[in-house]
């Protein structure tokens, strides 16, 4: 892993992942993701890895819990369900997920995310 050969001490709560696509709209193959890991100090760029800040704003957050496969039925849900009624429109900027656990690591495949979708009124 990158962190590991720069020297970056990395746990699953320092992942983050950006949602440059909705998969409830855009077919999987298609979707794109930025992986991305959460650093408190200034790091030495190499190689394909950048630097970026994700924008403030007001964002609807959704605590989510369980196994690989399961995470797409909970964002259509949101997306279908609670969004359209909330009064609330999507907003502009990409949304993004907190990783206490992530499935795409985790040995059992499970994941323990708080899902933070930028919204507006």
């Amino acid at each position: 892993m990158w962190a590991d050969n720069q020297g970056l001490e990395w746990h699953q709560n320092r992942l983050l992942g950006l949602y440059h696509s909705n998969p409830d709209i855009v077919p999987a193959p298609l979707c794109h993701y930025v992986a991305c890991l959460a650093v408190d100090v200034p790091v030495l760029r190499r190689g394909p890895v950048s630097c970026l800040t994700i924008p403030g704003g007001m964002h609807a957050t959704l605590n989510l819990s369980g196994q690989y496969g399961e995470l797409l039925p909970m964002l259509h849900k949101f997306y279908v369900e609670w969004l359209p009624d909330s009064g609330y429109r999507l907003g502009d900027i990409p949304a993004f997920v907190r990783y206490q656990r992530c499935q795409f690591i985790d040995k059992d495949e499970l994941f323990d995310l708080q899902l933070c979708v930028p919204i507006s009124l």
